[in-house]
């Protein structure tokens, strides 16, 4: 992609501090440029920026405003990363119901974005400013948002982006040299016990997944119920079989599009 993630963004931010005509109208420069009058359009806002930029990240996507066509596509063709990487231009959904851009990382999991269709500020210095969550028109601009397990983050392949730290394990020690090296990926299914299970279960207390009974994952090395289900939420967010086990194709997806 030749294209920057600051240049992605431009065509929206040109947008900033339009908001709609009459408050729940959803009538925007998005909505008119789409021809989507009425439209909830957090997803035609990221669009928009994809149409006038020509980055082209979402081509070959049927629907993009559509949250979970939003959220199918990029798991499919961009990198998942951790919340606490978040950078300019990396694309964000919150559950099933709402998507932007990220603008720049304040500290941690805080976050300043770029975003259509909800409470938002005019200008970023508002935004840092701001209460988490608070905004001060309903339209185009900026927000502060505190990243949690509810959020997922998707990063596009623009020109200069630096790609999520590469870990040697679940503590997170860096692999600085970028050297490969060969492991043995044991099944993980009801009844396993040890360090891989462990491993799994630290992959999943680091992004807050949740088990059965609506816990975080412990890190106890025992693959229950618990494990299981949370081996389906896992699953689930990178668009495989969802069927409780943690095989080849799990440990794949996970040690390759999430870490």
């Amino acid at each position: 992609m030749a294209i920057t993630a600051r240049q992605f963004l431009a065509p929206g931010e040109a947008l900033a501090g339009e908001n709609e005509a009459v408050l729940g109208s959803n009538r925007t420069s998005v909505n008119a440029f789409f021809n989507a009058p009425g439209s909830a359009y957090c997803g035609f806002t990221l669009w928009y920026c994809d149409k006038k930029s020509g980055a082209g990240i979402f081509n070959g996507c049927a629907n993009p405003a559509y949250v979970p066509t939003f959220k199918d596509f990029c798991r499919k063709h961009m990198t998942i990363v951790p919340n606490d990487q978040a950078q300019e231009g990396d694309l964000c959904a919150y559950l099933d119901q709402h998507v932007f851009a990220i603008k720049e990382r304040v500290s941690g999991t805080t976050v300043i974005t770029f975003e259509g269709n909800s409470t938002v500020y005019k200008t970023i210095a508002e935004a840092k400013a701001s209460s988490a969550g608070s905004g001060k028109y309903e339209g185009i601009g900026y927000k502060k948002r505190v990243l949690n397990s509810s959020y997922t983050l998707y990063r596009p392949n623009f020109a200069g982006t630096a790609s999520a730290a590469a870990t040697d394990s679940a503590q997170g020690h860096v692999n600085k040299t970028g050297a490969s090296c060969s492991v043995t990926l044991a099944l993980c299914k009801i009844g396993s016990s040890g360090p891989m299970v462990k491993t799994f279960q630290r992959i999943c207390y680091a992004y807050g997944i949740k088990g059965a009974d609506g816990k975080i994952i412990a890190v106890d090395g025992e693959f229950g119920t618990n494990s299981a289900f949370a081996a389906k939420q896992i699953q689930k967010m990178l668009g495989l079989t969802q069927d409780g086990q943690v095989g080849k194709d799990t440990w794949t997806a996970m040690l390759t599009r999430l870490w």
